[in-house]
């Protein structure tokens, strides 16, 4: 029988993590309610520091979570609970994680790219001055008909027939 000492576990959340103790506490609560596999695999990492722990639910796998090569790495109990979540409710953790944690951030622009918006701002500035003093139509009645010309009318009950 293996026997999870949940001492070991709150002392490595406050030492190595640098956690509060009420967040140590907390964090203590949920792993108490992890599944079985999961908690034996958070038991190996907290008898052996150095474990790396190859569990993975749903495709994805605890290394992933911690690799210091992924965007946002997690720390070691961190990804033992994702990966507890993971396994409960799968929808809304693996959504979690594409929008908050996993979000790719935006690269730079390169210099064509930096050049064509510059292009694009300019000409946007001048159609601006062009336009001052103009008003925005409330209707399309309000356009002459050269500015209607490349305006396409859909009707919308049409499309649902």
């Amino acid at each position: 029988m293996k026997i999870i000492e949940y001492k070991k576990i709150y002392n490595y959340l406050v030492d190595t993590e640098k956690v509060k103790i009420w967040e140590a506490i907390h964090i203590i609560f949920k792993i108490r309610k992890m599944a079985p596999d999961i908690l034996l695999e958070v038991k190996k990492f907290i008898d052996d520091n150095s474990y790396i722990s190859s569990y993975h639910v749903n495709q994805v796998s605890y290394d992933e979570l911690v690799s210091e090569d992924a965007l946002y790495p997690m720390r070691p109990i961190q990804a033992f609970l994702m990966l507890d979540w993971i396994k409960r409710d799968p929808v809304t953790a693996i959504n979690f994680m594409a929008a908050e944690v996993f979000k790719s951030p935006i690269p730079e622009l390169s210099d064509e790219e930096k050049k064509t918006l510059n292009e694009a701002i300019a000409r946007l500035d001048e159609l601006d001055g062009e336009n001052k003093g103009k008003t925005v139509p409330e209707t399309l009645n309000d356009l002459s008909e050269e500015e209607k010309s490349d305006i396409v009318i859909e009707d919308a009950m049409m499309d649902m027939k």
